[in-house]
């Protein structure tokens, strides 16, 4: 679940694009999950992108269940 990294999108408002992009990227070239790849790159807390990924909220933001898994 979360390695697609279009899901760093749902990001952006919390910690910018660049960052988010630079997230994406390190899931796209190490074939990582957005928490592995935050865990490596350390630009939001962990307990933080938990709260934010989960499911109930990336709906109320417009993500469809389709992007979500």
């Amino acid at each position: 679940m979360f390695a697609r990294p279009s899901i760093t999108t749902a990001l952006i408002p919390f910690v910018g694009y660049n960052k988010a992009s630079d997230l994406a990227k390190e899931m796209r070239e190490n074939k990582l999950n957005i928490f592995e790849a935050n865990e490596k790159l350390n630009i939001i807390d962990s307990k933080r992108i938990k709260e934010l990924l989960k499911t109930d909220n990336l709906l109320k933001n417009g993500f469809s269940l389709k992007e979500i898994l």
